[in-house]
């Protein structure tokens, strides 16, 4: 009868997103509608959107287990840190793509500045960084069923296929519209949930007293010994890469989805907030935990250890909805964005027609439902999903982000440096990644993506200049002049 009660709550979640998703998305009619919504959608819409995608499943996976057993300074590097990069950002990116407002991609704007070899590139590394994100997603998914029901295995991946082909259905024929509907739903199941799991913790602990002089006895959980050099070596290493990191197809996707740059920077400016109240869930739970009297091993992952609580009837259907929209919100938004890439920015040129935006929504649609069973597939073949997204924030942070951002900061090399250093980050990727068959870190990223802004610099001074190229600022400044008056 518990078990039933969990099966019930989970369904009528999934229920509820493929109604929204659906409803939502009806009467969609243009390519335009599909990829933006028109740009009517509310900024907070837009930025709830945006903060339930940038929170996926391995946000759940990895940042549980590392507020456990790492405690403050993660809290820091996760609050502070994701805070003051979303700010400046607002403050001096998005307030400078004013120029970009009238495009649907990443790509289209590449494009725009650098040619259709730039755009080209933009849009297959985005594709393929957004498949990875995907079948992260639904590896974390099937992870979480095989947990749940670790005898019936054949249930684990019928029902891992169920949800993948539930987030195909709304994305494909919601558009954007749909995806980010959706992702406000999901995300506040999140929201409702953590709290609960914080009081249950609590309420059942023996002795609170006793269990909190055993968490400030923890070095990690010592406020005192947070300020160290490793601390911050750790601090630098993240902000540098975190500092592009909203150039990803699905995240900068919201910008293109707002009506004009002023609401961008205001859905930035809404979520600044957001990122240090998530982290502070995350710290307050691995805190509870241990309060709690939970020692949990190493080798266990602290969210497959949360997902045996059984407190009262019902809870266990509680938890894996909320971790399940978490996946769902992260994986339809990188689907639609995939879709949107392939169709938009990719397509014509195969076809040899620059007429992206006449082309029928079936084909966006069919798009997507390829896009989906790639990654559905790719599943099989992926062991470490930690790695299948550094190696492509390999690929894609030094060929695309790099030069993107750069750009808009008011420096535009020649579209023949641009293209030469982005195809030189890419053979250089493929060599160590697939030649050499390297491991690749986090802090690893870092230096290629130095060595791709030295380049793109160092080229364009080499070589015979050319006009409007260099620093050209930015062409329309209204927008940055009147946020510097305000």
């Amino acid at each position: 009868m518990v078990r039933h009660i969990d099966f019930m709550i989970i369904g009528l979640s999934l229920i509820g997103t493929l109604v929204i998703g659906i409803y939502y998305g009806r009467g969609i009619k243009t390519f335009q509608e599909y990829a933006v919504g028109n740009r009517k959608m509310s900024t907070s819409v837009i930025a709830i959107s945006l903060i339930a995608t940038i929170y996926g499943g391995s946000h759940l996976g990895v940042g549980l287990d590392q507020n456990y057993r790492q405690g403050f300074e993660i809290l820091i590097m996760q609050s502070i840190l994701v805070a003051v990069i979303l700010y400046l950002f607002s403050r001096f990116i998005i307030l400078r793509m004013k120029a970009f407002t009238e495009h649907l991609s990443i790509a289209e704007s590449m494009g725009s500045l650098y040619g259709s070899a730039a755009r080209i590139i933009t849009a297959l590394l985005g594709i393929i960084l957004a498949i990875s994100f995907l079948t992260a997603q639904i590896k974390i998914g099937f992870e979480m069923m095989s947990v749940l029901f670790p005898k019936i295995i054949p249930f684990q991946t019928y029902s891992t296929i169920f949800l993948t082909l539930l987030v195909i259905a709304y994305a494909t024929f919601g558009g954007a519209r749909a995806v980010a509907i959706t992702d406000v739903y999901q995300f506040l199941l999140f929201g409702l949930c953590f709290p609960m799991l914080i009081f249950v913790l609590l309420f059942s602990a023996e002795d609170l007293a006793t269990g909190w002089q055993k968490l400030t006895a923890l070095p990690q959980f010592n406020p005192n010994k947070i300020c160290t050099v490793r601390t911050l070596t750790t601090l630098l290493s993240h902000f540098i890469p975190r500092l592009l990191v909203l150039a990803i197809p699905a995240y900068i996707q919201r910008f293109y989805m707002a009506s004009s740059v002023g609401q961008a920077a205001k859905v930035l400016n809404k979520i600044a907030i957001v990122p240090c109240v998530i982290a502070l869930l995350f710290f307050s739970v691995a805190a509870a935990l241990h309060i709690h009297g939970d020692n949990i091993p190493p080798n266990q992952n602290v969210l497959h250890y949360i997902l045996s609580f059984s407190y009262f009837p019902g809870m266990l259907g509680i938890l894996v909805t909320a971790m399940l929209a978490l996946l769902m919100s992260t994986a339809d938004s990188h689907l639609h964005i995939a879709s949107v890439l392939f169709t938009h920015d990719l397509l014509p040129f195969v076809a040899r027609s620059t007429k992206a935006r006449n082309y029928p929504l079936r084909m966006v649609r069919i798009a997507s439902i390829g896009i989906g069973m790639i990654s559905l597939l790719l599943v099989c073949q992926t062991t470490n999903i930690l790695q299948l997204m550094y190696k492509t924030y390999y690929f894609y942070w030094p060929t695309v982000s790099v030069p993107f951002i750069i750009a808009c900061l008011g420096f535009r090399p020649r579209s023949f440096v641009v293209v030469i250093v982005m195809g030189l980050n890419i053979i250089i990727a493929t060599y160590f990644i697939f030649y050499q068959k390297q491991a690749v870190s986090y802090d690893q990223i870092i230096i290629p993506m130095i060595v791709s802004a030295g380049s793109l610099f160092a080229l364009h001074y080499l070589l015979p200049k050319r006009p409007h190229t260099g620093w050209v600022g930015i062409p329309d400044s209204s927008a940055w002049d009147l946020q510097n008056q305000i």
